[in-house]
Order: C-alpha cells, then sequence, then structure tokens
C-alpha cells in the first residue's frame, strides 16, 4: 500500500516533482530531483545508509545498523528497492536513513524509532552538498511494529493530537511522549513535514495483521 502525504506538506498547489524541484536550495545547480529515505532493514545497505556514507550526507546515519551488504543474498547496491526506483525515475539518493531492525516506535531503542530525531536528519548536512533537502521522501516502516510488537499498535482514532503537538508562541512545536505506534507515527508525520515543508512524502505501508497470523 501507498499513500501520498504532499498535501500535508505545506505546498499549497499539491504541484508534480517539477514543482517540488523549484525549492531546493538555490546552490544545487542539477536538475535532478533528490530522493531521501526513512526506513528498517529492508531499506538499508552497508556503506550507503550507514558507516562511509556520513561523510557525504548527513552524519547521523554512521551510527545505523545495516542488514543488507555487497554481496550478501547476490545482492548489490543496484538491487535494492530505492536504487531501482530512483533509476526509474530519474532521481539521485541523498540520505538513506534507514535503521536495521527499526520500529516506527520502540521503548526500547528510542533512537532508532522513526518518531525521534530520524525523521528529520534527511538532509545533507556533511557532503559537498551541504544545506540540500529532499525533494521526495519515501518512509517505509512499521513493519517492525506490526510483527515486533503488536500490544503496543494503539488505534489512529485514539490519537490526542492536542496532548501530543503544541504550537509555541513563536511557531515551533512541542512533543510529548507517545505510548503507541499510532501516536507515534503522528508525531512521526507532524514533524517530518513540518521540517521538510516542500517535499513530497510517501508512505509505504503494511495492511493490519490478524492476531492468527502472527
Amino acid at each position: 500500500m501507498l499513500l501520498c502525504l504532499g498535501s500535508l506538506s505545506g505546498s499549497d498547489d499539491g504541484g508534480g516533482p517539477g514543482e517540488r524541484g523549484e525549492t531546493r536550495d538555490a546552490g544545487e545547480a542539477s536538475d535532478v530531483l533528490t530522493l531521501s529515505v526513512l526506513g528498517d532493514s529492508i531499506s538499508t545497505f552497508a556503506g550507503l545508509s550507514n558507516g562511509t556514507a556520513a561523510d557525504s550526507t548527513n552524519s547521523t546515519i554512521r551510527f545505523n545498523d545495516a542488514y543488507y551488504r555487497q554481496g550478501a543474498f547476490g545482492l548489490n547496491a543496484t538491487d535494492t528497492w530505492w536504487n531501482l526506483t530512483a533509476d526509474a525515475l530519474g532521481l539521485r539518493l541523498l540520505v538513506n536513513n534507514s535503521w536495521s531492525g527499526s520500529y516506527i516506535f520502540s521503548p526500547y531503542e528510542p533512537g532508532s524509532s522513526g518518531w525521534g530525531d530520524r525523521c528529520v536528519q534527511l538532509h545533507d548536512d556533511t557532503g559537498e552538498n551541504a544545506g540540500q533537502e529532499p525533494d521526495i521522501i519515501a518512509v517505509y516502516l512499521g513493519t517492525n511494529d506490526f510483527l515486533g510488537a503488536p500490544d503496543d499498535l494503539g488505534r489512529p482514532e485514539d490519537v490526542d493530537h492536542d496532548r501530543l503537538i503544541t504550537e509555541e508562541a513563536d511557531g515551533t512545536f512541542s512533543y510529548g511522549e507517545p505510548s503507541t505506534t499510532a501516536e507515534a507515527c503522528a508525531l512521526m508525520f507532524h514533524k517530518l513535514t513540518h521540517r521538510y515543508p516542500h517535499a513530497q512524502v510517501y508512505c509505504f505501508t503494511i495492511p493490519p495483521l490478524a492476531d492468527e497470523a502472527l
């Protein structure tokens, strides 16, 4: 399932990729649109979602755990879903902030949770294009929440947005602590779309699983 959250990003016309590209940093000479990924193990690749990639994209991803790597399962970087997508659409990967084993909401390893700092670390803060922000963001999270912590999922209709999100007098926001995946998801997309207001955001989701299937 694929959900586009572009309408939440602050754009007033919901335009296509061409219009979004016009909002990029003025120092970016290329007309190629950039793609950033926020994901779990299926989106990792050693050296591209962690390690040496941090020297040329976002410095925070050097600590990410990668599941896929060169030669494992016979894979090359060109075989990853995000590389195939970028090639098919003519995009350039900007930051891949994917973390093997990560959740949207994790009380056990909050540093790897999607709702935390990771969702606002999708821009280039260290490379030759430092300061550049993504034109397109792909969020591919939730599998570990459904499979690893089904009791913590919660329900979207029970999310108390007023408790979780407070707008301050200066226009910034303060956030409460989530207690369910549904609450964490609300925080994640609020933080992400306000940090990157000109990006198109695509959310890859999986359907709820019945208890019998677990």
